[in-house]
């Protein structure tokens, strides 16, 4: 069971809401407030993996983000933006894992990344930091290989070269990942981007612009 409790400082006693129920161990639960003043919780449990909850004006919405079994480990982060950072390992597949969530509460997409295999790391949690848009980990390392603990951050795509061939734009970029995602606007919009592809590879790709009046980026997935 995972519970959310709040103070009332004016009858000095605690609220508590329960936020899930279900016959699985909520582990790592890390606590958040949006820009509209809601909660939300990032959290794991034991057999279902990854998951985010929320509080809308009737009650809490829970989400599985990547159900995986045997979630030993999660941290949850949010910036200023309120987009959603999950770091957690997945016991089903021994792998360490990055999910970015993006969009409205009611209709979140999450991008899930692999991080790196974890056949040695060590089960005792992991810690997370968004910084300016960037999450920033430390982990328990390899034990058989002396190192304790790493550091990873998430290192944002670097646009080496565009170049246009016949009415094709063609951009290049750097950077080492597990799929990109491109994303376009309207210059006059400047708050709207809009996904053109995604889980794209390699270090290149190749657009028709349909607006000339466009801007265009990349993101990591």
């Amino acid at each position: 069971m995972l519970a959310y409790s709040h103070w009332y400082r004016g009858v000095l006693l605690w609220n508590k809401e329960i936020v899930a129920t279900n016959y699985d161990v909520a582990v790592q639960p890390t606590l958040f407030y949006n820009g509209d003043g809601l909660p939300c919780i990032g959290f794991a449990e034991d057999v279902r993996g990854a998951r985010f909850a929320w509080r809308d004006g009737t009650g809490w919405r829970v989400q599985d983000v990547d159900p995986s079994q045997w979630t030993s480990s999660c941290a949850y982060g949010m910036d200023d933006a309120g987009r959603h950072y999950l770091v957690y390992k997945s016991e089903k597949d021994d792998f360490l894992r990055h999910a970015f969530g993006y969009g409205d509460l009611t209709n979140l997409t999450w991008r899930v990344q692999t991080i790196q295999p974890s056949q040695s790391f060590l089960s005792h949690g992991v810690s997370l930091v968004v910084r300016n848009s960037e999450p920033r980990m430390v982990f328990p390392g390899d034990q058989f290989s002396g190192r304790d603990v790493l550091y990873a951050r998430g290192l944002p795509l670097r646009i080496t070269n565009i170049s246009r061939k016949g009415g094709a734009l063609e951009l290049r970029w750097s950077g080492e990942t597990n799929g990109v995602e491109l994303q376009s606007r309207s210059k006059v919009d400047t708050t709207r981007w809009a996904v053109k592809a995604h889980n794209l590879s390699g270090t290149n790709y190749s657009i028709s612009p349909t607006n000339p009046a466009a801007f265009y980026r990349l993101r990591l997935e």
